[in-house]
């Protein structure tokens, strides 16, 4: 036998362990692929900076005249700053009573206790529009921004409308530590 046939018998034999030493060695770097992909993209999150939101909901007040929209909330990782909330009724040939109350919560308010935990701003007619500075209206993941409507007759269609500014929250970044 030649010491080619040799060196080929060897590494035929030893296949078994090379092949899971290298299937190791795959997963290894899919690993390290991965958190580097990751860490690209909070890089790139920082790079965009903050980016705007628009949210809107509308809903039918019930025949108690309580009416709860939800406007969602910032993604994990992140802050909204609110700058400006609408309330209003959607069909703007009739007109509407009642009040409106605004939540920073991660659970929804009640419709029938509108001055709960997590109020945030109370607008006195409907519609309406509040607008906000720097700072002063901040939800922070996992709360959401509720409307609590309360007074309005029942069947009226009303609905919300805010306008944030959406940015990574560098307190609450989760580095990726399992390679």
């Amino acid at each position: 036998m030649s010491d080619l046939e040799a060196g080929a018998g060897a590494h035929l034999e030893l296949g078994p362990v090379s092949l899971g030493a290298i299937l190791n060695l795959q997963a290894g770097i899919e690993s390290i692929a991965k958190t580097f992909s990751d860490w690209k993209q909070q890089e790139a999150d920082y790079e965009i900076g903050a980016t705007d939101q628009s949210v809107a909901q509308n809903g039918i007040v019930n025949a108690a005249g309580f009416l709860v929209v939800d406007l969602g909330g910032p993604n994990q990782e992140f802050y909204w700053e609110v700058r400006q909330l609408v309330v209003s009724n959607i069909v703007p040939t009739t007109s509407v009573t009642g009040t409106a109350y605004a939540y920073t919560t991660p659970v929804q308010p009640a419709a029938a206790a509108p001055l709960a935990p997590g109020i945030t701003d109370i607008f006195a007619s409907v519609p309406l529009a509040h607008f906000y500075g720097a700072r002063q209206f901040v939800l922070h993941a996992p709360e959401h921004l509720f409307v609590v409507f309360a007074g309005a007759a029942n069947g009226a269609t009303l609905g919300a409308f805010a306008t944030a500014t959406q940015t990574r929250d560098r307190r609450r970044i989760s580095l990726v530590t399992d390679v």
